[in-house]
């Protein structure tokens, strides 16, 4: 699937627009602090591609906020910061799934803990950022490459 990166910049802003309702700040300094996040999922069909959804800790709470009864002067929980990001990393890798076309499944998302938001970033990448409430959230798509088969007869 051949995504590029406004394609993938707008499917962020509609999710995060009809999902969370936060406002989209493009021209917003950077306020990073704090432990990173990631939230992947795996579109796996004739390719395996990867979305993955990074935010520092503060957008994770704003995001989390948005979605679950949160008091706005209480840190969400951990859990609950992950499963705000593993619900937009789900509905934008939905709206992946739905460009691809044809037979693919769509995982559950994992959600993890970054040491810093770059390092792992392969390159070849497809990469946005979208500016939520003056926090980077980092989207990244990854395609492999098809699968190949064993001795060209067919079999895995």
């Amino acid at each position: 699937m051949d995504i590029t990166e406004d394609i993938l910049h707008q499917l962020g802003l509609d999710v995060c627009d009809s999902m969370i309702g936060i406002p989209v700040q493009p021209d917003a300094p950077s306020a990073e602090a704090g432990r990173w996040f990631s939230a992947s999922v795996t579109i796996q069909g004739l390719h395996r591609e990867t979305l993955e959804v990074i935010a520092d800790e503060q957008l994770a709470a704003v995001i989390a906020r948005a979605i679950f009864p949160v008091p706005t002067n209480e840190m969400p929980s951990q859990s609950d910061m992950f499963d705000a990001l593993g619900e937009i990393a789900n509905q934008i890798g939905g709206n992946l799934k739905g460009i691809a076309g044809g037979e693919a499944d769509l995982s559950l998302p994992s959600v993890r803990v970054l040491a810093a938001p770059e390092a792992h970033i392969a390159e070849g990448t497809t990469r946005s950022t979208i500016q939520l409430a003056g926090y980077p959230l980092r989207l990244v798509f990854q395609t492999s490459l098809p699968r190949t088969f064993a001795h060209g007869c067919g079999t895995a």
